[in-house]
């Protein structure tokens, strides 16, 4: 079985997990913010349409692009920021596809399990969870190009894992 969509979604109820609303209340460490890569400056972005299992990958930045919006709450669930209702019905979490080097970075269907758990960390969105711990948002082969793709990688010290989160605009 998925732990992605609506599957586990509608299993939040039955197994105890915490529902969207509950996920997406509360602090946050940044709120509706482009999360710009500081290698290449370029931005984290969901292409359209913005589906489970779409993969994330950097492009230049536009504030504007509802795409580009995120929040990363306390609780370490980071979402795309709804922008004038467009997510509203269907909320998606940054997640990776499996809990392993170089698994694709990409969203899914919120579920609150330790793939869709973060945690800002000078700079770098670290993984949460114990097995996630030393695994980091990476742009894959510290490409600068649009459209190149993130993965979780082992964290380091290069600036292909070094983000910032800007307030858009």
């Amino acid at each position: 079985t998925s732990i992605h969509g609506i599957t586990a979604f509608r299993k939040d109820l039955l197994h105890g997990m915490e529902p969207y609303r509950v996920l997406v209340s509360g602090s946050a460490e940044f709120r509706n913010s482009i999360v710009r890569s500081q290698d290449s400056r370029k931005c984290i972005q969901i292409g359209w349409p913005v589906t489970e299992g779409k993969n994330a990958r950097i492009r230049n930045c536009d504030g504007k692009k509802w795409t580009q919006r995120w929040t990363l709450r306390g609780n370490g669930i980071m979402h795309l920021t709804s922008v004038e209702g467009k997510d509203a019905y269907k909320p998606r979490f940054l997640e990776a596809r499996k809990g392993k080097k170089g698994a694709t970075i990409q969203v899914g269907e919120c579920h609150g399990l330790e793939n869709q758990r973060w945690v800002w960390s000078n700079g770098r969105i670290r993984g949460k969870s114990v097995a996630l711990k030393d695994m980091c948002v990476d742009v894959k082969r510290a490409k600068d190009r649009s459209g190149t793709g993130l993965i979780l990688w082992p964290c380091h010290n290069r600036s292909n894992q070094k983000w910032t989160a800007e307030k858009a605009k």
